[in-house]
């Protein structure tokens, strides 16, 4: 992908990162699994299990877009760099 390419992909990232409908979604769902993990019967193994691999996906999307963010600010560092 192209310098411009990837710069816009980091904007778009980065507008998501800070969209508070996204945010509140992100931190909506982390709290509904975390009450859930809490309040699993503790014979419930699969449950907890089950939240456990929902906790490390939505770490791993927001975990993603982040890359992706930062990838945008070093493509325009880049393209800055090679304008001077």
């Amino acid at each position: 992908m192209s310098l411009s390419g990837e710069r816009d992909r980091g904007a778009k990232a980065d507008a998501l990162l800070r969209d508070p409908l996204l945010l509140e979604v992100l931190q909506s769902l982390r709290d509904s699994y975390i009450s859930e993990w809490s309040q699993s019967d503790i014979a419930d193994k699969d449950k907890r299990e089950q939240v456990f691999f929902l906790l490390h996906a939505l770490t791993a999307f927001e975990d993603q877009l982040k890359s992706i963010s930062q990838s945008g600010k070093l493509a325009s560092l880049q393209i800055e760099n090679s304008v001077r």
